[in-house]
């Protein structure tokens, strides 16, 4: 497999409701695979470790134990190979469209004609040609995350880490962008691993979803999406795995969760 988790653990050191400072769980003995080019959705509550797990693979923290591997190499620290797309866009306003997908190529020091082509190329794959001059003030929500994601998708990563990037969008729009990184995601051949909440969101896009309990974060099911794509939200294919997916997380709803500040 692509990317392994083994027996991998968080533990925090947080104030509880009365003040007192305590140990806590928040992901435990989280074993996984996921194989080269697959696209998996991480689906739960908030505050079940769904953004921390993803922080973990992407190397932005480190594990209290076990152990996480991309191609075999464990991950130490971030890579230019693994890329983050957050739902908050993170584009710099001082800088246009264009400037902005350059901007982890300037990391890579390569030739400002070299930037400046793949930052083109990706804005069309994107469909966002007409806006490289524009500042991200000018540009929809929509538009900007399609700007964020051909920035990630310029520095040619192997894997997108995704942290619920379209929550903030309206329905359509949504849609819209699902349908898109779905294309642009086979085109490229990459590994996603998305981290959603949205029952529909995930079956649309996911080769497997990962259903998460809470208090702590362990692997309650893992589920293999089959229907070919594209998929029918109408269908009655689609209406049963939401069906099991929703009564797997109704059940989960009514564990007592540990809260903590």
């Amino acid at each position: 497999m692509y990317i392994e988790i083994d027996h991998l653990c968080k533990r925090v050191v947080a104030r509880d409701t009365d003040g007192v400072r305590r140990e806590h769980v928040i992901l435990d003995d989280i074993t996984l695979s996921i194989d080269r080019g697959e696209f998996v959705c991480l689906l739960g509550f908030s505050g079940c470790g769904k953004s921390t797990l993803l922080n973990l693979l992407a190397g932005f923290d480190q594990p209290t134990s076990g152990c996480i591997t991309v191609d075999g190499q464990p991950v130490t620290r971030p890579s230019s190979s693994r890329v983050m797309i957050f739902q908050q866009y993170g584009l710099l306003p001082w800088r246009t469209v264009e400037q902005n997908v350059m901007l982890g190529l300037e990391a890579q020091r390569l030739p400002r004609v070299d930037r400046q082509r793949l930052a083109e190329e990706h804005l069309r794959l994107v469909g966002l040609s007409d806006q490289a001059s524009n500042f991200p003030a000018r540009l929809s929500g929509g538009q900007q995350q399609r700007v964020a994601l051909a920035r990630g998708l310029a520095v040619n990563p192997q894997v997108l880490f995704m942290d619920e990037p379209f929550a903030a969008l309206d329905p359509i729009t949504r849609h819209r962008l699902q349908d898109d990184l779905l294309r642009i995601v086979s085109e490229r051949s990459k590994t996603v691993v998305f981290v959603t909440h949205d029952i529909h969101e995930a079956i649309y896009l996911a080769d497997r979803i990962v259903v998460l309990s809470s208090s702590p974060g362990r692997v309650r099911r893992v589920l293999t999406i089959d229907s070919p794509r594209p998929r029918s939200r109408d269908s009655g294919a689609f209406a049963r795995q939401y069906d099991l997916l929703y009564h797997e997380l109704y059940s989960l709803s009514k564990q007592p969760i540990e809260y903590y500040i």
